[in-house]
């Protein structure tokens, strides 16, 4: 890898990580924002390389992505958890 190469990761990385540190907080809360922004690195580099650095367009690969998310990104993201949708059971 060059030196240009490895500029250029080095300032996605730092990017990403400034994008999910200021959207997490909104979403999770204070407190598990770092592990919120930990749970989700690798999924957005692995999902999401082309839309870093730009902050929405990695935020809608990632909710876009889902199903192929981490178990801990996934939980993560808004709207994982009892906030989520809810499958109703057909009783019958």
């Amino acid at each position: 890898m060059n030196y240009a190469q490895t500029r250029r990761m080095r300032f996605a990385a730092i990017a990403l990580f400034g994008s999910l540190a200021v959207l997490m907080p909104a979403y999770v809360g204070t407190a598990a924002a770092e592990t919120a922004r930990e749970a989700c690195t690798h999924d957005a580099f692995r999902l999401c390389n082309d839309a870093i650095p730009d902050v929405a367009r990695t935020k809608a690969c990632l909710m876009k992505n889902r199903r192929n998310l981490s178990p801990l990104c996934r939980t993560a993201m808004p709207g994982s958890g009892t906030h989520g949708r809810h499958r109703r059971r057909h009783r019958g």
